[in-house]
């Protein structure tokens, strides 16, 4: 019988760029958070040996253009309490969560050794770290995804129904994607309620 997985329990966590970074966090049950296991390569073009098939044709690095384009993840859950809806939207555009003003994580990390640029060109660009662990039977696991802007028109409220209010979201991130089993440390944990759900 084949071997059936069931991650859909775990938290995501949202942090600031502070250097002990501010973070908000939503515990799920039985959603679907749609994330890549990592950036895409590089393409590798053939040249060919004056058009011809032999021992001294080569493959050829092409430009990095596709390691370093935004890639897109998603979210979408069902919140247990109105009082997520604002604090869990601050967190998203790296606003004011509780009392605390947050700080962008653009330029916090590196890609192909090189530190990555800020947004200069457009300030309202503000970006976050975002991290997901899925609780399994026997381990837990999941992803560390560094500057992700997530566009205003991407983030969706449902309305409220006995289940919970919908919610969804977009995020790009445009930082490395890695794996983890455990969170980064924050300063302060801010959290509107028990949890979601993607049911």
């Amino acid at each position: 019988m084949p071997r059936q997985y069931s991650f859909h329990d775990g938290e995501l966590r949202i942090y600031d760029g502070t250097a002990t970074p501010f973070c908000y966090r939503i515990k799920f049950v039985q959603t679907d958070p749609q994330i890549p296991a990592g950036r895409p390569r590089a393409e590798q073009r053939l040249i060919l040996d004056r058009g011809r098939i032999s021992s001294d044709m080569k493959y050829v690095k092409g430009p990095d253009d596709a390691h370093l384009a935004p890639i897109d993840f998603t979210f979408t859950a069902k919140l247990d309490e109105v009082l997520n809806r604002n604090s869990l939207w601050q967190a998203l555009i790296c606003g004011t969560v509780g009392s605390h003003n947050w700080v962008t994580t653009a330029g916090t990390s590196q890609l192909l050794s090189v530190t990555l640029k800020k947004f200069d060109n457009d300030v309202a660009m503000q970006l976050v770290n975002v991290e997901v662990r899925y609780t399994g039977a026997t381990t837990n696991w999941g992803r560390r995804m560094k500057e992700v802007f997530f566009p205003p028109e991407m983030i969706q409220f449902g309305p409220a129904d006995p289940d919970g209010i919908s919610f969804s979201a977009t995020g790009r991130i445009y930082g490395p994607i890695t794996s983890m089993s455990a969170f980064t440390t924050p300063n302060t944990v801010s959290t509107g309620g028990a949890g979601a759900s993607g049911k």
